[in-house]
């Protein structure tokens, strides 16, 4: 379809906006719009990216309302119990393999003899 009918077919401004970035960024689309136009879509899409990458960058730290928290000797403590690491599902396919190899490995540098680089 022309970029004529699009205009007619939607009437929202924003929409239209939004459908003239993406034929102007689609390479199937390249030289339907005129120079001008164009370079003014490019303007705006540049205006929009950089204000996105300042107004990342100039956030403020989050500070932590703890940080300056003073720990005692009961917060120190290990826990009683503690938290176990979910395994991934290869690390739970491959569990025993793993364990032979070390074991293996394990044995094999116990009962060896030192190599001559190794003295």
């Amino acid at each position: 379809e022309s970029l004529g009918s699009l205009q007619t077919r939607y009437q929202d401004e924003k929409l239209q906006k939004f459908l003239k970035e993406a034929t102007l960024m689609d390479p199937r689309f390249k030289g339907k719009l005129d120079e001008g136009e164009a370079a003014d879509i490019w303007d705006r899409l540049e205006k929009a990216a950089v204000a996105n990458a300042t107004a990342a960058v100039e956030q403020p730290p989050i500070e932590d309302p703890q940080a300056d928290r003073v720990v005692d000797d009961a917060e120190m403590k290990p826990e009683k119990y503690p938290r176990t690491v979910q395994k991934s599902a290869l690390e739970k396919l491959f569990e025993d393999e793993d364990r032979q190899l070390k074991e293996d490995a394990a044995s094999h540098t116990a009962g060896r003899v030192p190599s001559i680089t190794e003295q």
